[in-house]
């Protein structure tokens, strides 16, 4: 957990490389489990018909990403499932924290600031909220939103990707605050993954099967 000076100066804690590796270790989660999933919902949205409206491919790669999640993480590790007012949460064993899935903008994954490509409703605000609560050990007053859909008092991260058409970026964020436009962008903390690169003729499992993880050690705190 930052501490209340890293919180209120408005930094970012971003893991990379190893350290994003062993971030993901401390939260019973691997690389291959979110690259799994994320690059299954592209092979997904590769799917539909050339006939389908646009939507239809960004919702399916939105949705099977999810789907792969919690196969993985369900099956094998005893997750859970929250669809509670239409926020698609998977919750750890523990049920000390949460994962959303979401789209992102071209920021995803790199060294510049990202957000979310749409923007979010009142539930996502109030995990929001509760996020600010939890990250700044804050006595438990609950905003109108939470009262409202009785979010549960734990942090909850955001898969983001994005796809730039060679590589799909990704990484694993913790949600500080939602800006003036509806979109999530300001964050407690970020865990950077290593993009999978796509190609029409290589298959995207088989890439992340023989990824090798990198060998630096950088933790970078970056100001908002």
């Amino acid at each position: 957990m930052l501490n209340t000076a890293t919180i209120l100066s408005q930094e970012t804690l971003m893991f990379k490389g190893i350290d994003a590796i062993n971030k993901l270790k401390e939260m019973g989660l691997t690389y291959e489990i979110l690259a799994n999933a994320t690059s299954n919902g592209y092979k997904m949205k590769k799917k539909k018909s050339k006939y389908a409206p646009p939507i239809c491919k960004s919702i399916s790669f939105w949705e099977n990403t999810i789907v792969m999640l919690r196969e993985q993480l369900i099956k094998n590790f005893g997750w859970s499932i929250c669809d509670d007012f239409n926020l698609n949460r998977t919750i750890s064993p523990k049920k000390d924290f949460a994962i959303v899935i979401s789209s992102g903008n071209a920021n995803v994954g790199k060294n510049s600031n990202p957000s979310t490509l749409n923007k979010k409703g009142q539930l996502s605000a109030a995990v929001v909220d509760v996020n600010n609560v939890v990250q700044l050990s804050l006595f438990p007053i609950q905003s109108t939103k939470t009262k409202k859909y009785n979010v549960e008092r734990i942090p909850h991260w955001f898969l983001l990707y994005y796809n730039d058409g060679n590589k799909i970026w990704m990484e694993l964020s913790l949600p500080r605050e939602i800006g003036k436009d509806g979109r999530i962008s300001s964050w407690f903390q970020r865990i950077i993954l290593e993009p999978i690169e796509i190609t029409s003729n290589i298959d995207i499992e088989h890439k992340i099967k023989e990824r090798k993880s990198e060998a630096d050690f950088d933790i970078d705190i970056s100001k908002k």
